[in-house]
Parts: C-alpha cells; structure tokens; sequence
C-alpha cells in the first residue's frame, strides 16, 4: 500500500516536471519529485517551498513549517486563511486528515478575535487557501494573498492599514511643511514690520533733528538780525547827538 502510494506521487511529480517542458525555470526543475506542491485551477503547479510563507517557522506548533506539514500528510490537509488580508487581520487555521470546512471553522474564531482589536477592519471572513495541494486561488490571488499575509506578519498593520498610515504621515507632513512656511512667514513679516518700524523712527528722528537744526539756525538768525538793528540803532543815536552838540 505504502510502495503503491509512493509510485504513483513519483509518477504523478514525473509528468508535473515532463510536462514543464525545458523551459521550465531553475526554481520549478529544483523542486524535487516527492515535494509537495499546489496546483492551480488552470491546471499549473508550483512548489509549495516556492512561496515564502508556507516556509515560514512559528505558524504551527507541531511542524516547522507548512512544507513540513504536507510532507507528512500529502493525501489530507487543509489551510484556512483570512480572504481579504489586504483590509483584514491575518489569522489561519490548518487541520490535517481532516476537512477543509473544518479548517475554516477553526480560522473564523481566531479572525473574530483579531477583527476585535481594531475599528478599522470591516466585515472580513476565512476561506480556504489550499486543500490537499489544490487551490481554486488563481496564481496570481495566490500570491496577491501570501504576500498580504507576510505583511502583516511582518508589520501586524494590514496592507490598507499602511497605505492609510502612510497617507496619514504624508499629510501630517504636509500639514507640518505648511505650519512651518506659514510660521516663517510670520516670522518674517514680524521681522519686516520691526524693520519698517525702525526705518520709520530713524526717519522721525532724523526729521526732529533736521527740524531742530532749522529751527537753531533760524534763531541764531534773527538774533544776529536783531543784533545788527541793535548796533544800527546804537551808531545812529550816536551820530544824532554828535550833530546836535556840533549844532550848539
């Protein structure tokens, strides 16, 4: 039974490998016969070892990994995943030697839980990602999906949550750039009106002063005027007795 099960993965894993033909890349040809492996609805395959996160160590308690995990049960297993990772938590739940159905049963608890922690996630619910190596994801949802659950692995934001935080910091930045021109150019208009300020009282100043020059000048003027008709009159009184003696 063992050996009938043994040479039907190796032919099965032979016509995979046939079938890629010699255009086949270096990852797909590396990928050994009794790997495990995922097939798309398109009839494609891939290694499971290919995507970083079936690789990843920490998600299951009872085997490294996920690669380990279908090695051990390759006829029977099922991993259960937040459909939408890209606005919802990760969570994931893996059954082997049982039922997909089981496996999003045991995923929906743990999504709950997560939903909970945080206002920003919406109506989010799990789905089956891959069960005994077939998937109905297309390759590239496939991807699209792993991808958003090593970022929140990686980052516990989801992918919205990023954009959103990182359009958050771009506007808070943009808010902080516009504060500061504005305080700059209050700084600078204060500077400018101190400045005018200074220019006007210095103006003042020297228009007091040019005032008070005047003014001193126009005294001493008419005091010399007056000092002259002073010393005129003096001579002519003078004169006048002078003639009034020689007349007696």
């Amino acid at each position: 039974m063992v050996m009938a099960r043994i040479i039907c993965v190796f032919f099965s894993a032979l016509a995979w490998v046939l079938a890629a033909g010699p255009g086949a890349s270096f990852a797909q040809a590396s990928c050994g016969f009794f790997d495990p492996k995922v097939t798309f609805p398109d009839g494609s395959r891939a290694c499971l070892s290919e995507f970083a996160f079936f690789s990843r160590k920490g998600l299951l308690s009872s085997f490294p990994d996920h690669v380990a995990l279908a090695k051990a049960h390759s006829s029977s297993y099922a991993v259960a995943a937040t459909a939408a990772p890209e606005r919802c938590p990760f969570a994931r739940f893996t059954v082997w030697e049982r039922s997909a159905p089981e496996a999003e049963a045991g995923c929906r608890p743990r999504l709950l839980e997560a939903v909970r922690k945080s206002a920003d996630f919406g109506a989010c619910d799990c789905e089956t990602l891959i069960d005994t190596g077939r998937t109905r994801l297309s390759r590239g949802e496939f991807e699209r999906r792993l991808t958003a659950y090593e970022h929140f692995l990686t980052t516990g934001q989801t992918q919205e949550q990023t954009r959103l935080a990182q359009a958050r910091r771009i506007e808070d930045e943009r808010r902080a750039a516009e504060e500061r021109m504005a305080r700059e150019r209050r700084d600078r208009e204060e500077r400018e009106r101190v400045e005018q300020a200074r220019r006007e009282e210095e103006q003042r100043r020297l228009a007091e002063a040019h005032k008070a020059e005047e003014e001193r000048k126009a005294r001493k003027a008419e005091l010399r005027i007056a000092a002259e008709r002073s010393d005129r009159e003096e001579r002519e009184r003078v004169e006048q007795a002078r003639r009034e003696e020689d007349l007696v």
